[in-house]
């Protein structure tokens, strides 16, 4: 912790918390904690695992600019329900970089509309493989930034709690700076945040600030603790849409169970909203797109659309963005 406090604001810590064989935690501090005090000294955290050579993996050169598919049109239906997938290991950049890849060579990737989070790091460390990515990305498919930041900033009203209250927002606009400075780089106009539901407006009005090109901030991570009031689960700060996490998910298992998860989440959310349009954050564990042994990639979601598919429509969430905003104008 003192090495950790030591270090300037807003510097970035890449690693993970030590277990053993058995899965048990035996670092100093488990994941959660890890999070949770980088982000009160103000620093951000990336989650590494397993990760491949990152001294070569920086090195390699890519084409150019980096450019998300064009969203597909969708008009508006006043009487429709939404959801958009977002599928997520958090800002994990090993994940990204093993598992991502995995899905990609499923062929019914495309036929569902989705976004998939993406860790800033990854910019950095492995530009190639995050080109890759973009140019083998269907129109389906959007990219959005998770972690809330460069790195996971774990919670943005206690980022930099430890420093005396007048430099405080500060760090935190610091932080937001770096952060849209990357999302231009890698053409992102949604972002993530962790944080749950009760995140305070201050903090997501010094995103909108911070980073005038958002067009949708998600928030949570697999539901919210103690559940969400639907009917409040959707607002707009200045402009810009906030969508809160309302499914939750399980761990891993049969096709027919993941996909029944989506299922009756969104089926909840829908009905606990009570009134049409309806939009629904719909949190997808990472791991239901790359179980090889289970499914193909987009097998899940293929079956949850199918589901679901006279009930609500699955979007980009980018596209859920714009539709929200159209029905707030009426």
């Amino acid at each position: 912790l003192n090495i950790l406090a030591s270090t300037p604001v807003n510097t970035p810590v890449i690693g993970i918390s030590a277990r053993n064989s058995e899965n048990i935690v035996t670092g100093v501090l488990d994941e959660s904690s890890i999070f949770r005090v980088c982000g009160e000294l103000g620093k951000y955290f990336t989650y590494t695992f397993s990760v491949p050579n990152m001294s070569l993996t920086s090195s390699l050169e890519t084409d150019g600019p980096l450019k998300q598919k064009d969203a597909p049109q969708v008009t508006l239906d006043k009487n429709q329900a939404y959801a958009a997938p977002m599928i997520s290991e958090g800002e994990n950049y090993s994940w990204v970089v093993h598992n991502w890849e995995q899905s990609y060579h499923d062929e019914g990737r495309a036929n569902v509309p989705k976004s998939w989070s993406m860790s800033g790091m990854i910019y950095y460390v492995a530009p190639a493989f995050l080109e890759f990515f973009y140019k083998n990305a269907s129109e389906n498919d959007y990219f959005y930034l998770d972690g809330g930041g460069v790195g996971d900033l774990n919670d943005p009203d206690k980022y930099g709690t430890m420093f005396e209250e007048q430099y405080r927002q500060q760090i935190l606009d610091q932080q937001l700076a770096l952060t849209r400075l990357l999302m231009q780089k890698m053409d992102m106009e949604v972002i993530r945040i962790f944080a749950p539901s009760k995140i305070s407006d201050n903090a997501l009005k010094a995103y909108v600030k911070g980073i005038p090109e958002l067009k949708a901030i998600y928030t949570g991570y697999n539901g919210e603790p103690g559940g969400i009031d639907a009917k409040a689960a959707n607002n707009i700060v200045d402009g810009v849409p906030v969508f809160r996490g309302q499914v939750t998910v399980g761990l891993p298992d049969t096709l027919e169970i993941m996909a029944g998860y989506l299922v009756s989440g969104t089926r909840n959310a829908v009905q606990q909203t009570g009134s049409k349009p309806a939009f629904i954050n719909m949190f997808v564990l990472g791991n239901y797109m790359n179980i090889s042994d289970i499914n193909k990639g987009s097998d899940v979601l293929n079956l949850a659309q199918e589901q679901l598919k006279d009930e609500v429509v699955f979007l980009r969430a980018d596209v859920m963005a714009d539709l929200y905003m159209q029905q707030a104008a009426g």
